[in-house]
């Protein structure tokens, strides 16, 4: 079953950052009232009211809280009166800052402060219908009935209900779409490490790209994923190739196909792309790994090419023979090729989604598989460094989740987050998540893993 956004009242047929002074005159005009949508305040209530009154939107099915208007006896508008700035001096901040200190979770918001005369102004909140059950600082979940904001009483049980049911569904919903419907052959699920991530976009069921289904809108995605990626404050640009479109049931199937003649193995693992309707994406692709004969002599002939002339990978490999490797051959996973593969096919993505005007936060969830006995490498003196003091940090797990699928478990990112920029400060993020879990701990990681700027300017220079 497709199931499509469900759309938000909008007494003012726009969105909030176009609104304007004279679309809050056709409040007026349009005799539009307080009720299970909208409420007017003439100016700003106690903080533990504001904060009911947006949980209830939240909890219902989402609204408008606006300051600055007068309504009448029939609780429809009256008067733009405004309120005054001198008084209020960060009316958008002393908003949000009440919803994060009064509402858990925080529900989704905009707002626009609209200046009118005489240093006044009105301030229009939008609040999305919540996935969750809001509940305020005092302890209560409050709904919207009619034009009042009401908890919930105790004994209440179906309305209870209804709101822990949005949670149940939220969570089934991300349940389903973490699961992997592209195939890749038996032999890669045995032999290659692969890396699936899943991208959604928040609130959830919101967002809905326009005119999917044309030409235009096609040829658009088509440029994106072709075209080299360039690298904010960098005059350097890199490529992950995608030369296969097509559709799929309200998505778009993006993958890179090899031209040359190989084995049909190689072309099922092949980088994929499943870009939805709704923006959400599945991405999968094949990790590049190297396998390293341990018992022959070393020829930089089977080097990777950024490394034939590294007199870091040589000291690397012969640490390895030090310890005595319990292996005869071992496969070793540069880990610079694979962040700066991600970073680019990530990239190509959300810079689509912020060409279509999406500029919200998104849900992430990683899983890595078959990564059983392969060693992450950095070439770099630190990590030689950690190598000679903590020995070979060869990943014993055959799959990884980040975080743990369960429970509608996800890392938070904003989709205009800087991935790109050759002097990353990727502590605590994504990338540092997968990092960690790939055995490298932070604590005396950071240091090289720091330089994958510096190592995307000498890969670009050198191909």
């Amino acid at each position: 079953m497709i199931k499509f956004p469900e759309q938000d009242y909008n007494p003012f047929n726009k969105k909030i950052s176009n609104i304007q002074k004279s679309d809050l005159e056709k409040l007026i005009q349009n005799e539009v009232a307080e009720g299970w949508y909208v409420e007017y305040k003439e100016t700003f209530p106690l903080n533990e009211r504001i904060g009911h009154s947006i949980a209830s939107f939240a909890n219902t099915e989402g609204g408008w809280f606006i300051v600055g208007i007068q309504a009448n006896k029939n609780n429809s508008a009256e008067t733009i009166k405004g309120f005054d700035l001198k008084a209020f001096r960060a009316p958008k901040e002393k908003v949000g800052n009440i919803i994060k200190t009064h509402i858990s979770p925080i529900p989704f918001f905009s707002s626009k402060l609209i200046k009118l005369p005489n240093n006044r102004a009105v301030l229009v909140v939008h609040i999305k219908k919540g996935m969750d059950a809001h509940v305020t600082k005092d302890g209560r979940i409050y709904i919207r009935i009619g034009e009042s904001s009401d908890p919930i009483p105790e004994k209440d049980y179906y309305s209870i209900q209804k709101i822990f049911e949005r949670k149940k569904m939220k969570i089934e919903n991300i349940e389903n779409f973490s699961n992997n419907p592209f195939y890749f052959s038996e032999t890669a699920k045995i032999q290659s490490p692969y890396l699936e991530a899943y991208y959604y976009t928040l609130p959830h069921n919101n967002f809905m790209f326009k005119d999917f289904y044309s030409e235009k809108f096609f040829y658009k995605l088509c440029e994106n994923f072709r075209s080299p990626l360039q690298f904010i404050l960098s005059p350097m640009t890199a490529d992950v190739k995608f030369n296969n479109f097509y559709t799929s049931l309200c998505s778009y199937i993006l993958r890179y196909t090899p031209e040359e003649n190989i084995p049909i193995d190689v072309v099922d693992n092949t980088s994929t792309i499943e870009l939805f309707e709704n923006g959400n994406a599945k991405i999968l692709y094949p990790i590049p790994q190297l396998n390293i004969d341990l018992s022959s002599n070393f020829s930089s002939d089977f080097f990777p090419k950024i490394y034939k002339n590294s007199e870091r990978f040589i000291k690397f490999l012969n640490i390895l023979r030090e310890y005595k490797f319990e292996y005869n051959s071992i496969n070793i996973i540069d880990g610079y090729t694979f962040f700066l593969y991600h970073i680019i096919l990530v990239n190509k993505y959300l810079k689509f989604l912020n060409y279509n005007k999406f500029t919200s936060n998104m849900g992430v969830r990683v899983r890595i598989s078959n990564i059983q006995g392969r060693l992450l490498y950095f070439d770099d003196d630190n990590y030689l460094s950690f190598l000679k003091k903590y020995k070979i940090p060869v990943c014993i797990k055959t799959e990884i989740e980040i975080p743990n699928f369960h429970n509608g478990n996800c890392i938070l990112i904003n989709s205009n987050q800087n991935l790109i920029a050759p002097n990353l400060n990727l502590k605590n993020s994504l990338l540092f998540l997968i990092f960690e879990s790939l055995g490298l701990p932070s604590a005396v990681g950071g240091k090289f893993f720091s330089k994958i700027g510096e190592y995307i300017s000498k890969i670009i220079k050198n191909t």
